[in-house]
């Protein structure tokens, strides 16, 4: 059946602006760059995956990632994405780097569920048309990150992950009074290595 296989692959660095600097312990940022996947089905068909590079988590960059990107062309190209587990498996060859094998099971996962015309979440079994997500609060000046809280609750969401790692006396501050503003949505507190 025609449809299925892989013609192509484009993958491309690509840069992001925060809309506002985003900070964590370790370090202040204002631009990330991924790396998207693209795959190009026999018959035109698209499939989307993109890699989150974090040196300091995984020792990737994009600048690796990009360095092995005709190997992952290559496990990719010529394949029938309904045979995923076995390109998932082939992927699995890339040692130490997880972003680019996630980004490029993604796409794959994409261009199937395109070609069935069922979203990823239904292909994998989930059984709801909603999840529910946090939204981050990054490290800030207190009455800052406390306003930011309020004001993600006023967007309805009931859970609000907030970045600490500089001082435990003013993280615990922080969160203390971030909870007291907004008592009714559940914290999650990341230190991201801060500690």
């Amino acid at each position: 059946m025609m449809g299925y296989v892989v013609k192509d692959v484009v993958i491309e660095e690509k840069e992001y602006e925060y809309v506002k600097p985003f900070s964590i312990s370790l370090g202040t940022h204002f631009k990330e760059k991924n790396v998207e996947i693209k795959l190009i089905l026999d018959d035109g068909t698209e499939g989307l995956g993109e890699a989150s590079p974090s040196f300091f988590i995984s020792g990737e960059t994009g600048e690796v990632l990009m360095g092995i990107s005709e190997k992952v062309r290559d496990i990719l190209v010529g394949k029938d994405v309904r045979s995923y587990r076995k390109i998932w498996e082939d992927l699995e060859t890339l040692k130490a780097t997880p972003a680019i094998k996630a980004g490029a099971q993604f796409a794959v996962l994409d261009a199937l569920c395109k070609k069935l015309d069922i979203p990823p979440y239904q292909f994998l079994g989930g059984e709801r048309d909603e999840i529910e997500t946090d939204k981050t609060i990054g490290i800030g000046k207190l009455d800052e990150m406390v306003e930011e809280a309020k004001e993600i609750g006023k967007e309805g969401f009931r859970v609000i992950k907030v970045k600490v790692g500089t001082s435990v006396k003013e993280d615990v501050e922080k969160v203390v009074r971030i909870q007291e503003a907004v008592p009714d949505v559940e914290l999650v507190v990341d230190a991201n290595q801060g500690y």
